[in-house]
């Protein structure tokens, strides 16, 4: 409500009276939703008084109604251990995120590492830990070869593990738990939960070598130049002039990944 302030009391039929926000609610969400409906969101603060306030209020003056059948109340984010806040310098948005090269399906994963209502930190190592994971998703997703052509609906697979994955989210939204099953899952399950969390919009290629970034012919047959250099350089055992090599791509975002049958890929870093 809006506090003691005698200035906002005011009489009614019933007594002292005092403009509050909980009302509002209950007068917004039966005008656009009903008495009844399905889910009502809000920050964990709001649990009291203000939806203990909005359920009473609205159960009154609509009797035999639930108001709202499931309440979500979502946990606070903090950044570096500390309350998010303009004044403090350290407010984040997903723009933000973007404009600094973070991925947007590693900001999907940073978020998802926590549950809904559990309190999440922003901070570098949650960012990194995402990337690693995602690119080790990519990495299982991309021995599918044509998966990216044959997408299916998360509802035609029947292995133990989909059905499991979608038992978790049943389940108030277990999305921490459905993510961790997510890393033992065959890759063509986790192609599948995947897509259905909003994963794997592009290629294990374009993950890699940097979709939305411009990389022109000639600055990839540089690339592959320097690459055929080094495998020239180790075969003549100059292993010293490979390693600068390798190093001088490092150096410049290029991470060189040599492959069991003797073939060496590229990705940026």
């Amino acid at each position: 409500d809006a506090g003691d302030d005698a200035s906002s009391v005011f009489d009614s039929p019933w007594g002292k009276g005092r403009p509050g926000w909980h009302i509002e609610c209950s007068a917004m969400s039966s005008e656009y939703l009903g008495g009844d409906f399905d889910i009502h969101g809000g920050g964990a603060d709001l649990m009291f008084p203000h939806h203990e306030n909005e359920i009473a209020q609205s159960r009154c003056a609509a009797p035999g109604s639930s108001f709202a059948k499931y309440w979500v109340h979502n946990g606070f984010l903090t950044v570096g251990g500390e309350k998010m806040s303009k004044s403090l310098g350290n407010f984040i948005t997903v723009r933000d995120a973007l404009h600094k090269g973070i991925k947007g399906e590693v900001i999907r994963y940073a978020l998802l590492s926590a549950k809904y209502n559990e309190p999440l930190d922003w901070n570098e190592k949650l960012v990194a830990d995402a990337k690693k994971a995602l690119d080790g998703w990519y990495r299982r997703i991309g021995e599918l070869g044509n998966w990216g052509t044959e997408e299916k609906d998360i509802r035609q697979f029947s292995s133990s593990s989909v059905l499991q994955f979608l038992a978790i989210l049943a389940d108030d939204l277990n999305l921490p738990k459905a993510v961790s099953l997510m890393h033992s899952a065959a890759p063509e399950d986790l192609a599948a939960m995947g897509r259905f969390l909003g994963f794997f919009t592009m290629t294990s290629e374009d993950w890699f070598k940097g979709k939305n970034i411009v990389v022109n012919v000639n600055e990839s047959m540089a690339i592959q130049e320097r690459i055929d250099a080094r495998a020239a350089a180790k075969k003549a055992r100059n292993f010293t002039e490979a390693d600068r090599i390798r190093k001088e791509l490092a150096d410049s975002g290029i991470i060189l990944e040599d492959r069991p049958d003797g073939t060496t890929d590229w990705r940026r870093t």
